[in-house]
């Protein structure tokens, strides 16, 4: 038996939401995320404070079963923040400075990067190696 019937959906920013006044965690106008409530009918139980619904796609709207799982809030900011950081610089072109002759270049980055020193050509290697023997 479903803890909730579902008998209004509303689109309300990126996710859509089910006007549920008597919901315990429903906000002032009486809505609550629909992914919400819709675990929380699969599950038979309401979710606690810690637990949130992720999206596995992505989309806020596709609240198919298949596309939602329940973790803690901690695992799933831990989540987002490791998607963030991969998507944001992994293999993106970042200008650096020649440590060998000062020209600036572009070249995709990689996490390595922070503690290398960059070298525009080969030549530039070849001639700082060279420095040093």
């Amino acid at each position: 038996m479903a803890l909730w019937n579902i008998n209004k959906v509303i689109k309300y920013g990126r996710y859509l939401r089910a006007v549920l006044p008597e919901h315990p965690k429903a906000s002032k106008r009486g809505y609550v995320g629909l992914h919400r409530v819709l675990m929380e009918n699969i599950l038979n139980r309401l979710l606690v404070d810690d637990e949130v619904v992720h999206h596995i796609n992505g989309d806020g709207q596709d609240n198919r079963i298949e596309n939602l799982q329940v973790m803690t809030r901690a695992d799933h900011q831990s989540l987002h923040r490791r998607e963030q950081s991969r998507n944001a610089t992994w293999g993106k072109l970042v200008e650096y400075k020649c440590y060998g002759c000062g020209k600036l270049f572009e070249r995709p980055y990689r996490n390595r990067d922070r503690t290398c020193k960059h070298f525009c050509s080969q030549h530039c290697v070849a001639k700082y190696a060279g420095q040093f023997k």
